[in-house]
Protein backbone atom coordinates (compact mmCIF):
# COMPACT_ATOMS: atom_id res chain seq x y z
CA UNK A 1 0.00 0.00 0.00
CA UNK A 2 0.93 3.96 -0.79
CA UNK A 3 1.11 5.84 2.48
CA UNK A 4 2.67 8.97 3.48
CA UNK A 5 1.24 8.58 7.04
CA UNK A 6 4.48 8.23 9.29
CA UNK A 7 3.48 6.37 12.06
CA UNK A 8 1.71 2.89 13.08
CA UNK A 9 -1.17 3.36 15.68
CA UNK A 10 -1.67 0.64 18.49
CA UNK A 11 -4.42 1.43 20.52
CA UNK A 12 -5.98 -0.59 23.35
CA UNK A 13 -8.91 -0.55 25.29
CA UNK A 14 -9.77 -2.50 28.55
CA UNK A 15 -12.93 -2.32 29.07
CA UNK A 16 -14.42 -0.89 32.62
CA UNK A 17 -10.87 -0.30 33.82
CA UNK A 18 -10.57 2.70 36.08
CA UNK A 19 -7.24 4.71 36.35
CA UNK A 20 -7.01 3.93 40.16
CA UNK A 21 -6.38 -0.01 39.25
CA UNK A 22 -2.96 1.15 38.28
CA UNK A 23 -0.35 2.03 40.16
CA UNK A 24 1.03 4.67 37.79
CA UNK A 25 -2.08 7.09 37.87
CA UNK A 26 -2.21 7.00 41.78
CA UNK A 27 -1.51 10.87 43.67
CA UNK A 28 -0.33 10.04 47.11
CA UNK A 29 -1.13 13.45 48.21
CA UNK A 30 -5.10 13.13 46.68
CA UNK A 31 -5.51 9.43 47.75
CA UNK A 32 -4.54 10.43 51.40
CA UNK A 33 -7.05 13.29 51.19
CA UNK A 34 -9.73 11.23 49.81
CA UNK A 35 -9.00 8.85 52.90
CA UNK A 36 -9.47 11.48 55.32
CA UNK A 37 -12.38 13.47 53.63
CA UNK A 38 -15.89 13.72 55.76
CA UNK A 39 -16.91 11.05 53.94
CA UNK A 40 -15.23 7.49 53.79
CA UNK A 41 -14.75 7.03 49.73
CA UNK A 42 -14.83 3.42 50.10
CA UNK A 43 -14.41 1.95 46.66
CA UNK A 44 -15.05 5.17 44.80
CA UNK A 45 -10.71 4.98 45.62
CA UNK A 46 -9.03 1.54 44.93
CA UNK A 47 -5.40 0.92 47.09
CA UNK A 48 -2.36 1.33 45.08
CA UNK A 49 -0.91 -1.76 44.75
CA UNK A 50 2.47 -1.69 42.76
CA UNK A 51 3.24 -4.87 41.09
CA UNK A 52 -0.33 -5.45 39.99
CA UNK A 53 -0.27 -4.43 36.29
CA UNK A 54 4.03 -3.86 35.75
CA UNK A 55 3.75 -3.58 31.95
CA UNK A 56 1.20 -0.25 31.83
CA UNK A 57 3.28 1.12 34.85
CA UNK A 58 6.48 0.60 32.68
CA UNK A 59 5.06 2.30 29.52
CA UNK A 60 3.36 5.04 31.81
CA UNK A 61 7.15 6.22 32.46
CA UNK A 62 7.51 6.14 28.74
CA UNK A 63 4.34 7.97 28.13
CA UNK A 64 1.98 10.98 28.36
CA UNK A 65 -0.27 9.92 30.80
CA UNK A 66 -4.02 11.63 31.78
CA UNK A 67 -5.01 11.43 34.89
CA UNK A 68 -8.70 13.53 35.07
CA UNK A 69 -9.64 11.73 31.83
CA UNK A 70 -13.07 11.03 31.03
CA UNK A 71 -15.47 9.05 29.11
CA UNK A 72 -18.15 10.51 27.21
CA UNK A 73 -20.58 8.04 28.18
CA UNK A 74 -20.76 5.06 30.95
CA UNK A 75 -21.07 2.32 28.60
CA UNK A 76 -19.73 0.19 25.85
CA UNK A 77 -20.95 1.66 22.23
CA UNK A 78 -21.33 5.57 23.06
CA UNK A 79 -17.82 5.27 24.66
CA UNK A 80 -16.28 3.21 21.73
CA UNK A 81 -17.98 5.67 19.47
CA UNK A 82 -17.17 8.47 21.10
CA UNK A 83 -13.38 7.59 21.12
CA UNK A 84 -13.50 6.05 17.34
CA UNK A 85 -14.82 9.21 16.15
CA UNK A 86 -13.83 11.94 18.06
CA UNK A 87 -17.59 13.25 18.62
CA UNK A 88 -20.51 12.13 21.62
CA UNK A 89 -22.51 9.29 20.46
CA UNK A 90 -25.41 11.67 19.67
CA UNK A 91 -23.65 13.84 17.66
CA UNK A 92 -23.66 11.37 15.54
CA UNK A 93 -27.34 10.57 15.66
CA UNK A 94 -27.01 7.26 18.02
CA UNK A 95 -28.68 7.33 21.29
CA UNK A 96 -27.17 6.18 24.65
CA UNK A 97 -30.06 5.24 26.17
CA UNK A 98 -31.75 2.35 24.29
CA UNK A 99 -30.03 -1.13 23.90
CA UNK A 100 -31.20 -2.14 20.42
CA UNK A 101 -30.04 0.76 18.16
CA UNK A 102 -33.36 2.30 16.56
CA UNK A 103 -33.61 1.69 12.84
CA UNK A 104 -34.15 5.54 12.05
CA UNK A 105 -30.62 6.45 14.21
CA UNK A 106 -28.86 3.66 12.22
CA UNK A 107 -29.94 5.28 8.82
CA UNK A 108 -28.84 8.75 10.56
CA UNK A 109 -25.23 7.17 11.19
CA UNK A 110 -24.76 5.51 7.85
CA UNK A 111 -26.02 8.62 5.84
CA UNK A 112 -24.52 11.23 7.40
CA UNK A 113 -20.59 10.15 7.16
CA UNK A 114 -19.75 9.68 10.74
CA UNK A 115 -15.79 11.02 11.28
CA UNK A 116 -14.48 7.66 11.80
CA UNK A 117 -11.02 7.67 12.58
CA UNK A 118 -10.43 3.75 10.68
CA UNK A 119 -12.24 5.26 7.86
CA UNK A 120 -9.55 8.28 7.76
CA UNK A 121 -6.80 6.41 8.26
CA UNK A 122 -7.96 3.67 5.45
CA UNK A 123 -8.41 6.38 3.22
CA UNK A 124 -4.53 7.35 3.69
CA UNK A 125 -3.81 4.13 2.86
CA UNK A 126 -3.79 2.43 6.39
CA UNK A 127 -3.90 -0.90 6.73
CA UNK A 128 -6.79 -1.36 9.92
CA UNK A 129 -8.10 -4.47 12.24
CA UNK A 130 -9.60 -4.33 15.15
CA UNK A 131 -9.63 -7.29 17.63
CA UNK A 132 -12.05 -7.01 20.25
CA UNK A 133 -14.81 -8.76 22.36
CA UNK A 134 -17.17 -5.76 21.83
CA UNK A 135 -20.56 -6.86 19.60
CA UNK A 136 -21.36 -3.00 19.87
CA UNK A 137 -18.63 -2.91 17.16
CA UNK A 138 -20.15 -5.45 15.10
CA UNK A 139 -22.41 -3.55 12.03
CA UNK A 140 -24.70 -6.79 11.74
CA UNK A 141 -25.66 -6.88 15.45
CA UNK A 142 -28.81 -4.97 16.22
CA UNK A 143 -27.15 -3.24 19.53
CA UNK A 144 -24.02 -2.58 17.49
CA UNK A 145 -22.78 -0.20 14.27
CA UNK A 146 -20.09 -0.38 11.84
CA UNK A 147 -17.14 1.66 13.14
CA UNK A 148 -14.98 1.52 9.92
CA UNK A 149 -12.29 -1.03 9.94
CA UNK A 150 -11.65 -3.30 7.12
CA UNK A 151 -11.83 -6.50 8.85
CA UNK A 152 -13.35 -6.56 12.82
CA UNK A 153 -12.75 -10.14 14.42
CA UNK A 154 -14.52 -10.36 17.50
CA UNK A 155 -13.95 -13.22 20.54
CA UNK A 156 -16.75 -14.30 22.46
CA UNK A 157 -15.30 -16.51 24.96
CA UNK A 158 -16.50 -15.25 28.17
CA UNK A 159 -13.32 -14.60 29.90
CA UNK A 160 -11.02 -16.86 28.03
CA UNK A 161 -11.12 -14.02 25.14
CA UNK A 162 -8.49 -11.99 26.55
CA UNK A 163 -5.84 -15.12 25.01
CA UNK A 164 -7.75 -15.18 22.15
CA UNK A 165 -7.59 -11.40 21.39
CA UNK A 166 -4.15 -11.42 21.80
CA UNK A 167 -3.06 -14.54 19.54
CA UNK A 168 -5.06 -12.89 16.76
CA UNK A 169 -3.59 -9.62 17.28
CA UNK A 170 -0.03 -11.02 17.35
CA UNK A 171 -0.27 -12.88 14.23
CA UNK A 172 -1.69 -9.91 12.12
CA UNK A 173 0.90 -7.74 13.30
CA UNK A 174 3.76 -10.12 12.45
CA UNK A 175 2.08 -10.17 8.72
CA UNK A 176 1.84 -6.73 8.80
CA UNK A 177 4.67 -5.40 9.86
CA UNK A 178 6.25 -4.05 6.71
CA UNK A 179 3.09 -1.89 5.92
CA UNK A 180 1.96 1.24 7.89
CA UNK A 181 -1.45 -0.01 10.30
CA UNK A 182 -3.71 0.51 12.80
CA UNK A 183 -4.15 -2.13 15.17
CA UNK A 184 -7.22 -1.79 17.36
CA UNK A 185 -7.20 -4.25 20.21
CA UNK A 186 -10.19 -4.16 22.53
CA UNK A 187 -10.37 -6.49 26.43
CA UNK A 188 -13.23 -7.22 28.15
CA UNK A 189 -11.77 -7.61 31.23
CA UNK A 190 -12.42 -6.19 34.04
CA UNK A 191 -15.92 -6.52 32.77
CA UNK A 192 -17.60 -9.01 34.82
CA UNK A 193 -17.82 -11.62 34.61
CA UNK A 194 -14.68 -11.41 37.00
CA UNK A 195 -12.82 -14.82 36.75
CA UNK A 196 -9.21 -14.06 37.32
CA UNK A 197 -6.36 -17.00 36.99
CA UNK A 198 -5.11 -17.41 40.87
CA UNK A 199 -1.99 -16.01 39.76
CA UNK A 200 -3.48 -12.79 38.95
CA UNK A 201 -5.82 -12.66 41.99
CA UNK A 202 -2.59 -13.93 43.99
CA UNK A 203 -1.67 -10.25 43.24
CA UNK A 204 -3.56 -8.31 45.17
CA UNK A 205 -3.02 -8.68 48.81
CA UNK A 206 -5.04 -9.12 51.71
CA UNK A 207 -7.19 -5.66 53.13
CA UNK A 208 -6.21 -3.19 54.46
CA UNK A 209 -3.42 -3.35 51.56
CA UNK A 210 -5.97 -4.62 49.04
CA UNK A 211 -9.64 -4.33 48.90
CA UNK A 212 -11.07 -6.07 51.64
CA UNK A 213 -14.18 -7.02 49.37
CA UNK A 214 -14.32 -10.17 47.14
CA UNK A 215 -15.66 -8.17 43.42
CA UNK A 216 -13.33 -5.16 43.36
CA UNK A 217 -10.25 -7.90 44.69
CA UNK A 218 -11.54 -10.37 41.62
CA UNK A 219 -11.64 -6.95 39.67
CA UNK A 220 -8.09 -5.91 40.11
CA UNK A 221 -6.85 -9.21 39.36
CA UNK A 222 -8.77 -8.97 36.05
CA UNK A 223 -6.80 -5.77 35.51
CA UNK A 224 -3.82 -7.52 36.17
CA UNK A 225 -4.82 -10.52 33.41
CA UNK A 226 -5.31 -7.98 30.76
CA UNK A 227 -1.65 -6.26 31.55
CA UNK A 228 0.26 -9.19 30.98
CA UNK A 229 -1.59 -9.46 27.29
CA UNK A 230 -0.90 -5.48 26.74
CA UNK A 231 3.12 -6.65 27.36
CA UNK A 232 2.69 -9.24 25.13
CA UNK A 233 1.98 -6.86 22.47
CA UNK A 234 4.36 -4.20 23.36
CA UNK A 235 6.75 -7.04 23.27
CA UNK A 236 5.95 -7.82 19.62
CA UNK A 237 6.40 -4.42 18.89
CA UNK A 238 9.67 -4.36 19.84
CA UNK A 239 10.33 -7.92 18.50
CA UNK A 240 8.85 -6.52 15.01
CA UNK A 241 10.93 -3.37 15.40
CA UNK A 242 8.44 -1.28 14.97
CA UNK A 243 8.00 0.44 18.28
CA UNK A 244 9.90 3.49 17.22
CA UNK A 245 7.98 4.53 14.84
CA UNK A 246 4.62 3.70 16.50
CA UNK A 247 1.93 5.16 18.44
CA UNK A 248 0.68 3.55 21.28
CA UNK A 249 -2.55 4.54 23.29
CA UNK A 250 -3.64 2.65 26.40
CA UNK A 251 -7.65 3.78 28.05
CA UNK A 252 -11.04 2.19 28.88
CA UNK A 253 -14.20 3.03 27.04
CA UNK A 254 -15.56 4.00 30.62
CA UNK A 255 -15.40 3.04 34.71
CA UNK A 256 -16.69 1.35 36.80
CA UNK A 257 -19.04 1.87 40.07
CA UNK A 258 -17.46 -0.27 42.96
CA UNK A 259 -18.52 1.95 45.79
CA UNK A 260 -21.53 1.11 48.39
CA UNK A 261 -22.56 4.19 48.05
CA UNK A 262 -23.71 3.93 44.83
CA UNK A 263 -26.92 1.52 45.18
CA UNK A 264 -29.54 1.65 43.50
CA UNK A 265 -31.11 -0.03 39.83
CA UNK A 266 -30.26 0.88 36.35
CA UNK A 267 -32.94 1.50 34.14
CA UNK A 268 -30.77 -0.43 31.18
CA UNK A 269 -31.62 -4.07 31.75
CA UNK A 270 -33.04 -3.24 35.77
CA UNK A 271 -29.41 -4.36 37.16
CA UNK A 272 -27.99 -3.00 40.37
CA UNK A 273 -25.94 0.15 40.03
CA UNK A 274 -23.09 -1.52 42.50
CA UNK A 275 -21.09 -3.47 40.67
CA UNK A 276 -22.32 -1.86 36.77
CA UNK A 277 -21.79 0.94 34.91
CA UNK A 278 -24.57 2.27 32.45
CA UNK A 279 -26.60 4.94 33.88
CA UNK A 280 -24.46 6.42 36.59
CA UNK A 281 -22.72 8.94 35.65
CA UNK A 282 -20.25 8.65 38.88
CA UNK A 283 -17.04 9.79 38.56
CA UNK A 284 -15.73 6.13 39.28
CA UNK A 285 -18.47 5.49 36.22
CA UNK A 286 -17.20 7.95 34.02
CA UNK A 287 -13.40 8.53 34.74
CA UNK A 288 -10.87 6.32 32.37
CA UNK A 289 -7.27 6.09 31.92
CA UNK A 290 -5.63 7.26 28.88
CA UNK A 291 -1.42 6.54 27.90
CA UNK A 292 0.01 7.77 24.92
CA UNK A 293 3.12 6.87 23.70
CA UNK A 294 5.34 8.10 20.72
CA UNK A 295 9.32 7.89 20.94
CA UNK A 296 10.76 11.10 20.40
CA UNK A 297 7.62 12.89 19.67
CA UNK A 298 5.57 12.19 23.02
CA UNK A 299 7.03 13.31 26.03
CA UNK A 300 7.98 10.71 28.83
CA UNK A 301 6.76 10.57 32.08
CA UNK A 302 4.53 13.49 31.42
CA UNK A 303 1.94 13.99 34.01
CA UNK A 304 -1.32 15.72 32.56
CA UNK A 305 -3.64 16.47 35.51
CA UNK A 306 -5.92 18.98 33.26
CA UNK A 307 -9.70 17.56 32.54
CA UNK A 308 -9.83 15.73 29.12
CA UNK A 309 -12.11 13.79 27.44
CA UNK A 310 -11.81 10.75 25.77
CA UNK A 311 -13.08 12.18 22.32
CA UNK A 312 -10.19 14.20 22.25
CA UNK A 313 -7.64 10.94 21.84
CA UNK A 314 -8.61 10.71 17.85
CA UNK A 315 -8.04 14.41 16.97
CA UNK A 316 -4.87 13.61 18.94
CA UNK A 317 -3.70 11.08 16.66
CA UNK A 318 -4.78 12.59 13.50
CA UNK A 319 -2.22 15.86 14.32
CA UNK A 320 0.65 13.50 15.40
CA UNK A 321 -0.09 11.67 11.89
CA UNK A 322 -0.29 15.30 10.02
CA UNK A 323 -3.73 14.86 8.68
CA UNK A 324 -6.36 17.06 9.20
CA UNK A 325 -9.04 16.66 11.88
CA UNK A 326 -12.49 15.86 10.71
CA UNK A 327 -14.71 19.09 10.80
CA UNK A 328 -17.71 16.75 12.57
CA UNK A 329 -14.94 15.99 15.46
CA UNK A 330 -15.90 18.34 18.61
CA UNK A 331 -12.89 16.81 20.20
CA UNK A 332 -9.76 18.73 20.76
CA UNK A 333 -5.66 17.52 20.52
CA UNK A 334 -3.91 16.29 23.50
CA UNK A 335 -0.87 17.58 22.13
CA UNK A 336 -0.80 21.34 23.77
CA UNK A 337 -1.17 19.74 27.29
CA UNK A 338 1.27 17.24 26.14
CA UNK A 339 3.66 20.44 25.95
CA UNK A 340 2.68 22.18 28.92
CA UNK A 341 0.27 24.30 27.40
CA UNK A 342 -2.59 25.44 29.97
CA UNK A 343 -6.66 26.24 29.40
CA UNK A 344 -8.17 28.72 30.50
CA UNK A 345 -10.96 26.67 31.01
CA UNK A 346 -12.21 23.10 31.72
CA UNK A 347 -13.01 20.81 29.08
CA UNK A 348 -16.93 19.85 29.12
CA UNK A 349 -17.40 16.14 29.03
CA UNK A 350 -21.16 15.33 28.69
Amino acid sequence: RQTRVPYNILWVVVDAMRPDVLASFHDDAADEKMRHARFDPGFALLPKIPGLTPNLDELAQHAARFTHAHSNAPWTRPGTLAMMSGSRSTELGIGTTNWIVPEPEAQHYYTNSPPLLPLLMRNQGVATRAFVNNFFMAGYAEVGVDMGFERLDDHRHRTLDTKEITESAVNWLQNHADERFFAFCNYNSPHEPWEPPKRFADRVPDAPAGPGEWVPREYMGEAAKDDEAIGTLLKTLDDLKVRDHTIIVVTADHGETLSAAHQGRLKLDNLTMRFHHAMGNYEETTRIPILISLPGVVPENKNVTERVRIIDIAPTLLELEGIAPAAKMSGKSLLPLMNGAHEAGERVTL
